[in-house]
């Protein structure tokens, strides 16, 4: 911001005739920038062997007026008045930092050394008058200088100014201010809906994760039940085949001794039961794996959505360890399958002929 001054009386120095005396005139400047700024001033002037200035320069913070003594020495009775009338004063003056105030606040010569810049330095120009100072002449008339009481009261009027002018800046800063509340309340309004609404959601997505647990659970339960009532069979059927050996030698030894028709008959009956027992056995299992592969799947991308996120991550989990387990179990059971068609290929040759031995005796 530009510093700005006051200078008092506005229209120049005067010195009043006659001049060949010690003629003493006072120069009033004032500080009005704004609240943070001080500044420092100097006086020059184009005739410095005419003029005595006290003080030649010096520092003043915001409001604050420094009284200038400028006396004029006695100049001889035939002086040119004309040739005096071209001196000049000149204010130069310019902001001070806090910095500089901290280290030259009683030295003001200092802080006018040849490093300021230019730019920073503000001038202004005040002439000399040599006639009475009731009378100034201005653009060819005369007119008399302001008195102190009507600086005062264009002071006055100024202030006036500023102070209408910042009640205008207050209401309008009021008015700026309700309309901001009223701006937040309805954005705080439309945050507490919000709220709300993401409560209600919250509230339902809770339910719908307790019914989704609830299905999970209970088709894990059934789960857990096929799964066991599939191991009892599967143990039943390792027990009937453990059996079926000795009962199969039976036969054989019985047959070739020429038993009755009716127990090759019930021999040959239950071999097949026991085949096809094992056939429909592994036939569910096929299917049951056939309805994880299918019907699970379906369901699950037909409720994606409905579906929380824990629920898609447990069926990758699932997915990939299944993956890992299906190819672990193949490559564990292949020998094992491998050796059980071996054995299983000759009763099931031995089977069939008893089945056709049956039909044709029926």
């Amino acid at each position: 911001m530009i510093p700005t001054i006051r200078v008092s009386p506005q229209e120049g120095l005067f010195f009043p005739p006659p001049l060949d005396r010690q003629i003493d005139s006072v120069l009033a400047i004032c500080n009005t920038s704004s609240l943070s700024q001080a500044i420092t001033y100097k006086i020059k002037t184009t005739a410095p062997s005419n003029y005595v200035v006290k003080p030649r320069m010096g520092i003043l913070h915001h409001g604050q007026e420094q009284q200038i003594r400028v006396t004029m020495r006695p100049q001889p009775k035939n002086v040119d008045i004309e040739a005096m009338k071209k001196h000049r004063f000149q204010i130069e003056y310019r902001e001070v930092s806090g910095q500089e105030l901290l280290h030259n606040s009683n030295n003001p010569e200092a802080l006018w050394n040849d490093g300021v810049p230019v730019i920073e330095i503000h001038k202004m120009k005040l002439q000399c008058n040599f006639s009475n100072p009731t009378e100034i002449q201005i653009h060819d008339h005369y007119v008399r200088p302001p008195s102190p009481q009507e600086d005062y009261t264009k002071e006055i009027q100024q202030l006036r100014t500023q102070t209408a002018e910042y009640r205008n800046d207050l209401e309008i800063l009021k008015r700026k201010l309700e309309n901001e509340r009223a701006e937040w309340q309805i954005e705080k309004n439309n945050f507490l809906a919000e709220r709300d609404r993401l409560r209600r959601e919250l509230f339902h997505t809770q339910e719908d994760l307790s019914k989704t647990r609830h299905q999970l659970e209970q088709y894990n339960l059934a789960d857990s039940s096929l799964s066991q009532s599939t191991q009892e069979q599967d143990h039943h059927n390792n027990d009937s085949l453990n059996k079926k050996p000795k009962d199969d030698a039976k036969v054989v030894s019985n047959s070739k001794k020429d038993i009755k028709v009716d127990k090759k008959k019930k021999s040959g009956r239950c071999c097949c039961c026991c085949t096809f027992r094992c056939f429909f056995i592994l036939a569910l299992i096929a299917a049951l794996i056939v309805v994880s592969y299918i019907y699970v799947p379906e369901l699950l991308d037909t409720y994606h959505d409905q579906l929380p996120p824990w629920v898609h991550e447990a069926r990758h989990t699932v997915s990939s360890h299944f993956i890992i387990v299906k190819h672990e179990v193949s490559r564990t059971l292949e020998p094992y399958l491998v050796e059980f068609v071996k054995f299983i290929e000759p009763w099931k040759v031995y089977a069939i002929e008893e089945y056709k031995k049956l039909t044709a005796s029926s």
